[in-house]
């Protein structure tokens, strides 16, 4: 079973992704789920603590933690769709995404004695991601794990932006390592200047510059490293710092475009 891995903060989560606010065109990815596609959520929102454990079960949008109560989605709607649709057999997805968390401060792997509780998100993702693949062991199946998607910056464009890289380059390394896939492909998402606040706050727009370049400058080092654009969306956001729902599919969409790319 080819098995996909999603993490981030709340655009990953999709805390503004609204299922009626999609166009017409996008609500096939609400209205006929595939039944190809399965999706391992794992969430917990730092604004709304409402911790979100799911099993192995359809790809549709999910309960508890977003924005204004409803059952919202992330990228994951749309892309795990797509690559069901161009992928033989079954298709996993298993997504942990935390709002408002930074890599620095969050994500990377620490020491487990330290005593934030906060600084512990890696081994609470990897732990998710483990889960999900004995889940799939337990149901027959061998999972592949085939590339991960990362949708998380925006906590780093501050005082962090200049570690980002390497930052970045050691979480893809711990997780390689961890999940022994030592040659997985890790699509990794563009922080978008243009959202308000972003773009109206001069640090956090110089940071914003430095994070992408440390992104670009990653691909250049590890050809299995890709990054997936996303500032030719200029406006239309949710708010100040969160994509709406069509955005989020287009994100998805990108995703797993860039994604089949590489195998074709």
């Amino acid at each position: 079973m080819n098995v996909f891995l999603l993490a981030g903060q709340s655009n990953a989560h999709g805390w503004q992704s609204n299922p009626a606010d999609l166009i017409p065109a996008n609500r096939h990815y609400r209205d006929s789920p595939h039944p190809g596609a399965l999706l391992a959520y794992r969430q917990r929102n730092l604004a709304t603590p409402t911790d979100t454990v799911g099993l192995l079960a359809m790809l549709a949008p999910q309960s508890g933690g977003f924005a204004g109560k409803f059952n919202g989605f992330g990228p994951e709607l749309s892309a795990g769709k797509i690559l069901a649709t161009h992928q033989d057999g079954i298709v996993a997805l298993s997504k942990f995404a935390m709002g408002g968390a930074g890599l620095n401060t969050n994500f990377k792997k620490v020491n487990p004695t330290d005593p934030n509780p906060g600084h512990h998100l890696y081994a609470k993702m990897l732990a998710h991601f483990l889960s999900t693949l004995t889940e799939i062991e337990q149901r027959g199946f061998i999972p592949d794990i085939r590339a991960m998607f990362w949708l998380q910056g925006e906590s780093d464009t501050d005082v962090a932006a200049g570690l980002y890289g390497q930052n970045m380059e050691q979480l893809i390394a711990d997780l390689r390592a961890d999940l022994r896939v030592p040659d997985m492909k890790v699509f990794v998402t563009e922080i978008n200047g243009h959202m308000p606040v972003l773009r109206d706050n001069p640090g956090q727009a110089e940071g914003t510059a430095t994070l992408n370049a440390a992104l670009e400058t990653l691909t250049t080092k590890d050809p299995r490293v890709h990054i997936v654009r996303t500032m030719d969306m200029r406006e239309g956001f949710a708010d100040g710092i969160h994509y709406e729902a069509n955005q989020t599919i287009e994100i998805g969409q990108r995703w797993a475009g860039a994604y089949l790319a590489t195998i074709s």
